[in-house]
């Protein structure tokens, strides 16, 4: 869905629930379907979301000069399933830490030469609800400025994104700094941090061992 310039959609605050309503899920959910790269909130970190890896990479090496890595988002387990392989204890595992800001690295359903996928289910009730509205798993990465800089500010985000994306949603209350979301691998038999973001590395692995005694 190629455009000059995003449409902005911007709000004040999340609804209690932490969704911004149906008016706004659909509109964004329906420029999904059409092919549109779109720069959301996602649990406080702004990120380049679409429906399409390809394209996400595309809009992100405009503003960062290259391809970044791609995050799979799911609001489902039945997602996940067709996305990857796991364990029960794995399952347990990332049912103790989603949803939330914590991305899993597992390793890929359909995949014959070990190939990993990185996968998170956002807390979030918004995106959550555009996911669940496409029926299938958003593609995403991180918004940031070609000094890699996270970008937060309600201005460099128009700025910055305006002509790279589709759709842009800010949420004002969301316009400001926050961490990036923790990655760890756990295709090897134990947590693997990639990055030490919000949710602290000793956390994660306490959460990963949790139970493994009596198991």
């Amino acid at each position: 869905m190629p455009s000059n310039k995003a449409e902005i959609i911007a709000v004040k605050r999340l609804r209690k629930d932490g969704d911004l309503g149906e008016s706004i899920v659909e509109r964004v959910a329906a420029s999904l379907r059409k092919g549109a790269v779109t720069l959301l909130p996602v649990d406080g970190l702004y990120c380049i979301i679409g429906a399409d890896p390809g394209a996400v990479k595309r809009a992100s090496s405009k503003i960062m000069g290259g391809p970044r890595e791609i995050t799979t988002l799911i609001a489902s387990y039945r997602m996940l399933d067709e996305l990857a392989l796991y364990s029960k204890s794995d399952y347990d595992f990332m049912n103790r830490i989603w949803p939330g800001e914590v991305s899993v690295i597992l390793r890929e359903q359909e995949s014959g030469n070990g190939g990993k996928v990185r996968i998170r289910y956002p807390r979030n009730r918004f995106i959550q609800s555009v996911i669940e509205r496409m029926g299938g798993p958003l593609y995403s990465t991180g918004a940031s400025a070609p000094n890699k800089e996270t970008v937060y500010r309600k201005r460099e985000i128009a700025v910055l994104f305006g002509e790279a994306v589709d759709l842009i949603v800010v949420v004002d209350e969301l316009c400001k700094k926050h961490p990036s979301a923790s990655v760890v691998d756990i295709t090897g038999g134990e947590p693997h941090i990639i990055h030490a973001g919000k949710v602290p590395a000793e956390e994660i692995k306490s959460l990963y061992f949790l139970g493994g005694s009596d198991e």
